[in-house]
């Protein structure tokens, strides 16, 4: 039929990709097992989610595996309990800001 739309209930999101960060962190921060969006992110698979579940990834800048500002954000993520993922291929990160909100308040 000409004109007509598709109804899409899913959207996949790259591996590695702002979008993928981006919900990384929302579910961390939920308390919610991640494990199978690493794994897929590991093996360089698109992750399939619900259209209303898609997270903005508004906010979320890149961060140079490997620098300073990398590591402070895995210290924060490990004070917390939380293991953050190393990209395998990927050379950046896509994190919150810059520096860790405790780093930032003592940098001013």
């Amino acid at each position: 039929m000409i004109g007509a739309f598709k109804r899409v209930d899913r959207v996949s999101i790259a591996p590695w990709s702002r979008r993928w960060w981006a919900l990384w962190r929302r579910d961390v921060e939920a308390g919610k097992d991640v494990s199978a969006l690493i794994r897929a992110g590991r093996r360089g698979l698109p992750v399939a989610v619900a259209v209303n579940d898609v997270v903005s990834d508004i906010g979320m800048v890149p961060v140079n595996v490997g620098s300073d500002a990398w590591r402070e954000w895995m210290t924060f993520y490990a004070a917390r309990g939380i293991a953050m993922p190393v990209p395998g291929r990927a050379p950046v990160v896509f994190v919150a800001g810059s520096l860790p909100p405790l780093v930032r308040s003592r940098e001013g």
